[in-house]
């Protein structure tokens, strides 16, 4: 979480470095990370639920908690990811005729 903590703050930077629509670019960058961070949150403690042995496994070895991580924060940014898509610039919010 603190990665998600830092990036919500680091957001404010864009603002300095985006030239063209940096207000948008802003509010869509703190959107994605915070519903990334809500997803993985939400992934995390459904995976705790279906699994009340995952609390036991020892966090620091092994290759479990280390895939686990993984595929939460792919599944995680994959979703929110697409806040960050420039539809317009990409065509994909036009209506095929």
């Amino acid at each position: 979480m603190t990665h998600y903590a830092g990036q919500i703050v680091n957001s404010l930077c864009i603002l300095f470095i985006v030239p063209n629509e940096p207000i948008e670019t802003l509010v869509r960058w703190f959107g994605s990370t915070l519903l990334d961070a809500i997803i993985w949150l939400g992934l995390y403690n459904l995976l705790r639920q279906a699994a009340p042995d995952f609390t036991g496994i020892n966090h620091t070895t092994g290759i479990l908690p280390f895939l686990t991580y993984l595929i939460i924060s792919l599944l995680a940014h994959s979703v929110s990811g697409l806040l960050l898509l420039d539809y317009a610039a990409t065509g994909l919010d036009e209506t095929p005729e």
